[in-house]
């Protein structure tokens, strides 16, 4: 059609898709346009009503303020509602509405409030003052809401006048995540609180203090809180001293003392911060070998790991890792069931009680994994001593990756004859060992043509992990969906040094 013709000779389908389109936009931009706030004199008179009903009912009656209220409740919820309709409905005027006992009348204010944003930012920094405890509350907790944004208001946010412990409570989280270095003093003040969850509180906001180096002066008061006759204070002075890092030797004396502790949680927690400080934690070496013999098998993986944390500095930890791992049958019973055609859907119900000892059997790997070259030796020792290496030898081999190639050889000629547990996981092990050796790469071909599909699926995970594919290792991998998933599951572990078991949850 010519563009100067009139619309009366526009063909009849692009006129009705033209008329579509212009209803659409004016549809939506009717829906964008906020409805008309009411008029200012009906908001006042609103919020006057509100308060007017609240101080009668007050001071009237008898029972609690929620009970006395109970009367003009639905005239007040009348009334807030008249109030959030006006977009210009001061902050300062939902702030006040906290002092409402309705839970209901309450959380409208706060939706407005959180809806606000930096705009309410004055209005908050004001109510910090204001004489009704829960105003105040709301107060502060919107603006640690606020995160970065509120920095103008760090040197408004104090304890040292307050008298409600919630409040306080809500002070020292928001200067945690407003801007922590800026109110170091406060935060030390906030760990000599007579209430615990203040002392909590202001414990955590200290790991966040960044540089930390800021927080060196007050470290002695987070040392005290690590003696503190409650347990949660205890767990959040451990978990800062392993965030900050700073001042090495007091801080493992201090967190050495938490292994010892009576609460196995804060304990864990000692031994994950400890490990933190790497190489110079050496000296709680000998406690955590105390921790390593306990029969909790969640604090045994994260001492383990703290230990290879450290590092080669403790090697006298070598022996009992792998005296434990050669007791471990957990990875035994999860191969099994994997190559096992009847037993593999059985796989998913029995991983849920395998998950802890498989869990303590990944972290002592990876610490086996740490001392490289170190490790070898034993490992040899334990090698001599069988015919067929057992899994969790080949595992922890997986997890040394080059460092295990003296191996090669020996794991290279297992015999056809051993176990297919044992031959199914050689394939991963030697393309963690040797990816890029001629030999891997020639019997992992070889492999390929196996009779056993597990052996098959194994070997073409490891070659695509070391970057070969075509179009017959990928039609290996179609073969068997559980097994191929199950296998790049267990390769991943190998070399990602990862601990969690969930990783075989739902082959």
């Amino acid at each position: 059609m010519h563009p100067h013709l009139p619309p009366q000779h526009m063909s009849l389908p692009r006129l009705a898709t033209l008329t579509w389109l212009l209803s659409f936009c004016f549809v939506s931009l009717a829906q964008a346009i906020p409805p008309p706030p009411p008029p200012a004199a009906q908001t006042r008179a609103a919020y006057a009503r509100w308060k007017r009903l609240l101080q009668r009912d007050l001071q009237q009656g008898q029972g609690s303020p929620l009970q006395r209220t109970q009367a003009s409740l639905a005239d007040r919820q009348a009334a807030i509602a008249i109030l959030a309709q006006d977009i210009y409905t001061p902050p300062l005027w939902w702030l006040a509405i906290f002092r409402d006992p309705a839970f209901s009348i309450r959380h409208i204010a706060r939706q407005k409030l959180e809806k606000a944003e930096d705009y309410a930012l004055p209005s908050l920094i004001i109510a910090l003052r204001d004489k009704h405890p829960r105003v105040r509350l709301q107060a502060a907790q919107l603006l640690g809401r606020l995160g970065k944004q509120a920095t103008s208001a760090i040197s408004s946010l104090s304890i040292h006048k307050e008298r409600e412990p919630g409040v306080r409570v809500a002070i020292l989280q928001a200067i945690g995540k407003i801007a922590p270095q800026e109110a170091v003093p406060m935060l030390a003040k906030g760990l000599s609180d007579p209430y615990y969850r203040a002392k909590v509180a202001a414990a955590v906001a200290f790991g966040t203090i960044r540089p930390p180096q800021q927080a060196e002066a007050y470290l002695p008061k987070l040392f005290l809180a690590c003696r503190d006759a409650h347990p949660d204070v205890r767990f959040a002075a451990a978990q800062s001293l392993g965030q900050l890092k700073i001042l090495a030797a007091p801080s493992v004396i201090a967190l050495q003392a938490l292994l010892r502790d009576k609460v196995w949680r804060v304990q864990a927690q000692s031994a994950e911060s400890i490990g933190r400080f790497g190489p110079k934690a050496a000296p709680a070496v000998p406690a955590l070998l105390q921790r390593l013999r306990d029969t909790n098998s969640p604090l045994r993986s994260r001492v383990a790991l703290a230990l290879a944390q450290i590092g080669k500095r403790s090697k006298q930890a070598l022996p009992i890792l792998l005296q434990e791992l050669s007791q471990d049958t957990s990875l035994d019973v999860v191969v099994q069931h994997l190559l096992n055609p009847v037993m593999r859907p059985l796989l998913v119900f029995r991983i849920g009680g395998l998950e802890k000892p498989l869990l303590l059997m990944f972290a002592f790997s990876r610490a086996v994994a740490t001392y490289e070259h170190v490790a070898i030796s034993p490992l040899r020792k334990k090698l001599r001593k069988t015919s067929v290496p057992p899994l969790w030898l080949l595992f922890s081999m997986g997890r040394l990756g080059p460092h295990a190639k003296p191996f090669f050889t020996k794991i290279l000629r297992l015999k056809s004859t051993a176990p297919l547990a044992q031959r199914y996981l050689r394939n991963l092990v030697l393309a963690r060992i040797a990816p890029n050796h001629p030999k891997t790469r020639r019997f992992l071909l070889q492999q390929c043509k196996a009779k056993e599909q597990p052996l098959r699926i194994a070997a073409a995970v490891a070659l695509q992990s070391i970057g070969q594919s075509t179009p017959q290792i990928q039609q290996i991998l179609q073969e068997d969906d559980t097994i191929r998933r199950a296998t790049e599951r267990t390769f991943r572990m190998m070399r990602d040094l990862n601990t969690t078991p969930y990783l075989w949850r739902n082959p």
